[in-house]
């Protein structure tokens, strides 16, 4: 992962990420990122590439002062640093970048020269670059070396991608004083999601404790679990077994098709908490299990909008239908786990005559018709419980 770059003069200025307990000086990040270009070589005297430290199969120790910065915790008190396991402290390094992508992003809408624009796009890449090279660092010292084996090997394949996809986005500008911003955007892309990507490997690894050198089992909590999601650190798993990160959602943006993050609620009776992402059509509801987090039901529209609700002392979901006049349709599920359904229940009204919206109508639980009494008392259960969970 090289160091980018922009042949500009770079001022000096100051920035601190408090959380992230880092300070950095701009003028020795923009010294780096001068003379050099996504697919050439660092410059003299610099740090190491990533390809540098791929190339030596034996791990590397991880600094001192970078496990400092990561933990909050010095070496001198192991018994807390390591209750912070691998995963975590990925999570905590993303979390810092994350802050400095927004303060760079600001930059970036306020640049108003090609300069400025190739400047801010090379500090974006950097940044991402500089976050890829401490996860790498923390899984050489954390990972075992049969692991590390398959891992290095990937990364190869991926640097060479990285770099193929850098010099096609220059060839195809043609050249001139934009094409350092576009290879250093799409370097900055590839990496990033690179980044995302290794923290997805270390759920369900097995760490090394640096003080004995015993192997530790690092199945995650569902608390710990929903809480990676929910910083991008990890991706869930959709029910056509794709990948999405929160990011990929517009979040509290206040728009009617924005998400916001809601409660945890036992949702399939198991003793555990799903997450409850709010949303247009009820949003998407999120179970962590074997290390993994998993879609567990979603609004799909005005005909599926989804909620959930306590009837008979469980917890159910629900998926509403009321798109048309004189037609309402309700159907419920009961899980015990996420992937044990033990009970549906389906209940409905309609007209009779769907031509003759004052005509009379009729009602249905399960495919047996039922009285406007029977009906009404069931409606007034399960609604009095009703969770909505659209934004």
């Amino acid at each position: 992962m090289k160091k980018m770059a922009v042949a500009v003069a770079a001022g000096v200025a100051l920035f601190t990420l408090s959380s992230c307990g880092r300070t950095k000086n701009l003028e020795d990040d923009k010294a780096n990122i001068v003379d050099s270009t996504p697919g050439g070589t660092d410059t003299a005297g610099g740090e190491g590439t990533q390809k540098d430290n791929i190339a030596d199969p034996g791990g590397t120790s991880l600094p001192d002062d970078t496990l400092e910065n990561l933990t909050g915790e010095s070496d001198d008190t192991p018994e807390d640093s390591s209750w912070q396991s691998l995963s975590g402290r990925i999570a905590t390094e993303i979390s810092c970048a994350e802050e400095r992508e927004k303060e760079i992003e600001k930059k970036q809408k306020e640049a108003d020269t090609q300069m400025d624009m190739n400047l801010t796009a090379a500090e974006m890449y950097q940044l991402w670059d500089d976050t890829l090279n401490i996860v790498w660092e923390l899984l050489e010292a954390n990972l075992n070396e049969e692991d590390m084996k398959v891992l290095r090997e990937e990364e190869r394949e991926w640097i060479a991608y990285k770099d193929e996809e850098v010099r096609i986005v220059g060839e195809e500008c043609g050249g001139g004083s934009i094409q350092p911003s576009l290879e250093a955007a799409k370097a900055a892309e590839l990496t990033k999601a690179r980044v995302y990507e290794l923290a997805d490997k270390t759920i369900g690894a097995k760490e090394s404790n640096a003080q004995t050198g015993e192997n530790i089992d690092t199945e995650m909590t569902t608390e710990e679990l929903l809480d990676l999601f929910i910083n991008g650190s990890i991706s869930a798993i959709s029910s056509g077994n794709s990948a999405f990160y929160i990011t990929d959602f517009d979040m509290d943006s206040g728009e009617w098709d924005s998400y916001s993050i809601g409660e945890r609620v036992d949702l399939d009776n198991d003793g555990e908490n799903e997450l409850i992402i709010c949303g247009p059509y009820g949003g998407i509801y999120l179970d962590a299990r074997d290390d993994k987090v998993y879609e567990f039901a979603v609004g799909e529209g005005d005909s599926l909008v989804l909620s959930y609700v306590v009837y008979n002392g469980s917890t159910w979901i629900m998926y509403s239908n009321r798109m048309h006049t004189g037609y309402e349709a309700y159907h419920m599920e009961k899980f015990e786990g996420a992937d044990n359904l033990v009970a549906e229940m389906n209940f409905h009204e309609e007209l009779v005559d769907e031509d003759n919206v004052e005509g009379k109508e009729k009602y249905t639980l399960n495919g047996t018709e039922i009285s406007y009494d029977e009906y009404f008392e069931l409606c007034s259960k399960i609604f009095a419980t009703e969770e909505i969970t659209t934004k």
